[in-house]
C-alpha cells in the first residue's frame, strides 16, 4: 500500500501537471518509477501554475454542466411585473394568479414580490414575466376593447 502511495504522489495530477509530493513538499520524492531528472522550478511558479490550471478545470467543467442543464441568465429583475404559479384547485383553474405583482427584490433564485398589501417570496421557476394582453375567449367584442383598457392600466400601475 505504502509503494502505491509513492507511486500516486510522485506521479504528476492530470489538471494541475504537478506530482502531489512536490507541491506539498516543494521537491520531488525518490521513487522507482523511471523519469527524466530535471531542476524543478521555484515554489512560487509551482503555485502559480497549480492556481491557474485549477481555475481553468474549474471554468471548463462549469461551462460543460450550464450548458447540460440548458442554464440561462434570468430574465426577471426588480420592477418587473410578473405572475406567480398557483396551486390547482379544479381544472378550470388558470395555472398562474391572473393578478401580478411587482417585484421588490432579487436574491439569486430567490424572488420577493408584492402587491397591494401582500408580499411573497419564491423561487423564480415560480413566477412569469407579465405581458398584460391575456383576455378571456367568451367576451364580446366591447368587453375586449375595455379588458384591454384594463391591462393598459394594470401595466401602467406595474411599470415602476
Amino acid at each position: 500500500m505504502y509503494q502505491f502511495l509513492l507511486n500516486y504522489r510522485s506521479t504528476p495530477h492530470s489538471i494541475t501537471t504537478v506530482p502531489p509530493a512536490t507541491a506539498l513538499f516543494g521537491r520531488s520524492i525518490r521513487n522507482k518509477l523511471p523519469s527524466v531528472t530535471k531542476t524543478l522550478p521555484d515554489m512560487k511558479y509551482i503555485n502559480e501554475t497549480i492556481d491557474t490550471a485549477d481555475q481553468s478545470a474549474k471554468c471548463k467543467r462549469n461551462e460543460y454542466a450550464d450548458k447540460r442543464r440548458h442554464a440561462r441568465i434570468p430574465q426577471l429583475a426588480v420592477g418587473d411585473c410578473v405572475l406567480v404559479r398557483q396551486e390547482k384547485q379544479n381544472k378550470l383553474t388558470p395555472h398562474f394568479d391572473p393578478n401580478p405583482y411587482t417585484i421588490t427584490a432579487v436574491k439569486g433564485t430567490m424572488i420577493t414580490a408584492t402587491r397591494a398589501d401582500h408580499c411573497i417570496t419564491r423561487n423564480s421557476s415560480h413566477f412569469k414575466l407579465f405581458t398584460g394582453g391575456a383576455t378571456n375567449q367568451g367576451e364580446t367584442s366591447d368587453n375586449k376593447v375595455e379588458g384591454r383598457n384594463e391591462n393598459a392600466r394594470e401595466r401602467e400601475k406595474c411599470s415602476c
